[in-house]
């Protein structure tokens, strides 16, 4: 089973956050996308304003195009993006054997299964870094 450093689940919530003093779900993907698999995300700092914006993840994505390809069949290191209150505004790292990490506010850092009833109805993708 693919480890996942420690030091990634002691991460705490914060709103816009884009460092190990705290992240929001993009800004945490991207911490365990380095830590994990070496891979630089784009901040994505001046495109994101507030998690008030629910529709921010997929314009991101959509205005990035040329570094996301949707993918069909998820490996580790792929992104899943899925909807929250309507708007595909929620984003996790996919691990091996149905597996995603990420962050979700009141819980933190967890690793929840992508079939599981939480998740599964609300799937709108998986994408590729192509960097």
């Amino acid at each position: 089973m693919m480890r996942v450093p420690e030091r990634l689940y002691r991460v705490p919530w914060a709103e816009c956050g884009r460092g190990w003093t705290g992240c929001d779900c993009y800004g945490f993907v991207r911490l365990a996308m380095k830590e994990i698999f070496g891979k630089d995300l784009p901040t994505m700092d001046e495109d994101y304003s507030s998690i008030e914006d629910r529709a921010t993840l997929q314009r991101l994505i959509t205005q990035h195009s040329s570094d996301f390809t949707r993918v069909e069949n998820p490996q580790p290191g792929d992104l899943v993006l899925m909807r929250v209150v309507g708007f595909n505004s929620h984003i996790g790292l996919v691990l091996e054997k149905g597996n995603f990490l990420h962050m979700w506010k009141g819980a933190g850092v967890v690793v929840e299964r992508l079939t599981g009833p939480e998740w599964r109805h609300r799937i709108e993708g998986y994408y590729r870094y192509a960097r």
